[in-house]
């Protein structure tokens, strides 16, 4: 139902493109097998490995913003180098993250908002997968 509403927010916010979509492909794969550039996976598909998460999150940026893929290759080693993960970029400003990631300080506030919504939509989705199921007890 979460991944339904997300996909259906995500194409009603996307905005009509002024010629040909090209596809968007990146010259290293930072991927892991069962994961999508456009963000998190939905409720059916496996969680990202957590090391994997920095990479998925600025490529599914990149991809959403049509940010070069060069671009988006020097922020993840910049952000690596640093130690830093998706979901504590929310911690950092914009003059920093810019620094960087050599990004421009517009892209660079676009991820920092983009990095918190898609650090809590994998958060919400790891919650939901390791909570307790429901217990049953059958009186004897």
């Amino acid at each position: 139902m979460v991944s339904a509403f997300f996909a259906s927010l995500l194409q009603n916010c996307a905005l009509p493109q002024a010629g040909p979509v090209t596809p968007w492909h990146s010259s290293k794969h930072y991927l892991s097998p069962t994961s999508s550039p456009a963000g998190p996976p939905d409720s059916s598909s496996p969680l990202p490995h957590q090391e994997d998460e920095l990479h998925l999150c600025l490529e599914a940026f990149g991809h959403a913003k049509s940010i070069a893929t060069e671009a988006i290759e020097v922020a993840v080693e910049g952000l690596a180098e640093k130690h830093y993960t998706a979901d504590a970029l929310s911690f950092v400003g914009v003059q920093q993250v810019a620094e960087i990631t050599q990004l421009a300080e517009g892209e660079a506030a676009s991820l920092l908002k983009f990095s918190k919504q898609w650090s809590g939509r994998v958060d919400q989705k790891r919650a939901h997968l390791t909570a307790p199921g429901p217990s049953y007890h059958h009186g004897i």
